[in-house]
Parts: structure tokens; sequence; C-alpha cells
């Protein structure tokens, strides 16, 4: 497989593996669970809200490239992993505030804007922009790679949860799973894999 499409599809792979972070799904489901919100409207909502989130992460990259260039890439690199996973460790332990997402009621504001902010940029995306600039790859496939696998998994798992709240026993159930801090272990599994693919690319 030529560097170019296994550039793609690690970044798509990385893409779907990092929604499964229940911070990336389950706030916006509870939202369009507890406001009725029929399939478009739902969809609607969280294509915009994960197209933003993977936008902002890759604005963050663009607008500190510059002080990336005077690193060298190895470095720059492991200090991006390093970094990726040290903010999907603190969204783990930030997570279970979830039940103000429960508590905020279904009419507030308040409750949109915090399933937005809660989510924040996407930390993800920077590992696979510094591997691509490293190699010469450039960023428009590997971006819209990573972004079509974001939208797949995440508009798949957040319509899932949607359905899926109506039966009695299952959010208490996933809430503590997530108290447990399980939740990212297997995101974290998939992340390892994923990066050890991608260290030897090129």
């Amino acid at each position: 497989m030529s560097t170019p499409v296994l550039l793609a599809f690690l970044s798509a792979l990385a893409g779907g593996i990092h929604v499964f972070a229940p911070d990336h799904w389950v706030p916006a489901s509870i939202l369009c669970w507890q406001r009725r919100w029929r399939l478009p409207t739902s969809l609607l909502f969280v294509t915009c809200l994960l197209t933003l989130h993977v936008l902002v992460g890759a604005g963050v990259y663009f607008s500190l490239i510059d002080f990336f260039s005077h690193i060298s890439p190895g470095a720059l690199y492991l200090g991006t992993l390093i970094f990726a996973l040290l903010v999907m460790l603190a969204r783990a332990l930030r997570f279970p505030r979830i039940h103000e997402f429960q508590r905020s009621g279904s009419n507030s504001l308040w409750q949109i804007l915090s399933v937005v902010a809660f989510i924040g940029p996407c930390e993800s995306i920077l590992p696979i922009l510094v591997k691509s600039g490293s190699i010469g790859q450039g960023y428009l496939v590997p971006l819209a790679s990573f972004l079509g696998g974001t939208l797949f998994s995440g508009c798949f798992l957040t319509l899932s949860g949607r359905l899926l709240w109506n039966r009695p026993l299952l959010l208490p159930r996933v809430f503590g799973w997530v108290h447990q801090r399980a939740a990212i272990l297997p995101v974290l599994v998939g992340v390892a894999f994923g990066l050890r693919y991608l260290i030897r690319l090129g």
C-alpha cells in the first residue's frame, strides 16, 4: 500500500476510533434524546458539532505551525503524541460531570453550549498532521479522512444512543462504566495500535 493511501487509511481509522471516547458522543446523544429531536435534526447537530471539533483542532496546529517548524520532527511528533494522550486522560477524569447535562433541563441553551464546550478542540488530529507534514504528504487528504472517520463513528454512536436511552437501565449503567474510568481503555488501546503504525510510516 502506498504511503498516501496508508496515511489516509490511518487518518480515517484514528478519526473513527477517537470518537468512541464517551465524552465525544454521550453528551450529544443525551441532548438529542432529552429534546426529542428527530433523526435529521440530531444528525445535523452531531455533524456540525464534530466538524467544529476537528476543524478547531486543526486550527490549533496551523496557528502554531511556525513554532512547530523550529522543532525537530522526532521531538515534535513525540511531544504532540504525549500531549494528545494527556488530554485524553484529562477528559476521562472530567467526564463523570456528565450528570450536569441531565440536570440542566431540556430547554436550556446552556446545555447546548456545555456540549460544545465539553468536547473542545480535537487533540487526536495533531499527531496525524505532524506526521503528514514531516513526510511531505500535504494536509488535505489526512484532514478529510480524519473528519470522515470521525463523522461516521460519531453519528452512528450518537444516534444509537439517542434511541437506546429509552431503555430504563441502560443510561445509568453507562454512567457507572464511565465513573469506573473503564470507558477510556478501549480508546487508548486503539490509539496505541494506530500510532504504532503511524510512527513507522514514511
